[in-house]
């Protein structure tokens, strides 16, 4: 494939963990993004996911793996809500050396509280480990977290041998949700965990701002 400007790399692998159906919405960007003459997504894995969402996203970077052709991995999940210029934004922002971790901005409902999805390490009052939101963060900025969602994460290639080097990592269980200080981590927290003890660090471009589909109520329900 060519452009005005060369050749385009095909270097991205589109990954999305769906439970058997997928807005509409979601396969028109999607479609309109393979559909980008410049765009860089040269394959697309998808997988039906039941509730353990982990085993999923490690079949899913398995693949990717295997595969060998692309350099980057993108997990877009089907809730999540982005442009034509996300995905571009997220690859210059990221480097396999400096970057190899890029996540976008993006929100979750926590305690019907509206959060970011960006956490720093910490303790809670009993002194056990836990992961904190960020409550202020500066505009436009690549900024290192210590763990953030996998709901729009590019993730290079060199990131998994680092980690299968690790002792205390499984190979093939990226994403496998761990317990720490008895509290049960999620599989994208997990994996962060793990990028830590490879000392890989982890970004997210708060200028980047992907939006996060969830179900709400309409009304009351009364009497």
């Amino acid at each position: 494939m060519t452009s005005e400007t060369g050749p385009v790399t095909r270097d991205v692998m589109l990954a999305y963990p769906h439970p058997g159906w997928v807005r509409g919405e979601f396969m028109n960007r999607i479609a309109s993004i393979l559909q980008d003459e410049k765009g860089r997504v040269g394959e697309v894995a998808d997988l039906m996911s039941g509730p353990g969402i982990a085993m999923s996203r490690n079949r899913l970077a398995n693949k990717f793996i295997e595969s060998g052709e692309s350099e980057w991995l993108w997990f877009c999940d089907t809730d999540m809500v982005v442009s034509l210029e996300t995905l571009p934004a997220l690859l210059a922002a990221a480097d396999p050396d400096e970057r190899p971790v890029v996540g976008a901005f993006c929100c979750v409902m926590i305690d019907n509280e509206i959060r970011p999805s960006m956490y720093l390490s910490s303790r809670d009052d009993d002194g056990a480990f836990a992961f904190r939101h960020l409550v202020e963060w500066p505009d436009d900025t690549i900024l290192r977290v210590d763990a953030t969602g996998c709901g729009c994460l590019l993730i290079h290639r060199s990131v998994f041998p680092r980690l299968a080097a690790l002792e205390q990592v499984i190979e093939g269980l990226w994403f496998t949700e761990m317990v720490i200080d008895n509290h049960q981590i999620g599989e994208d927290l997990s994996f962060c965990v793990r990028l830590s003890w490879a000392e890989i660090p982890v970004f997210v471009h708060t200028g980047v701002q992907v939006g996060h589909m969830k179900a709400v109520q309409l009304g009351k329900c009364s009497p």
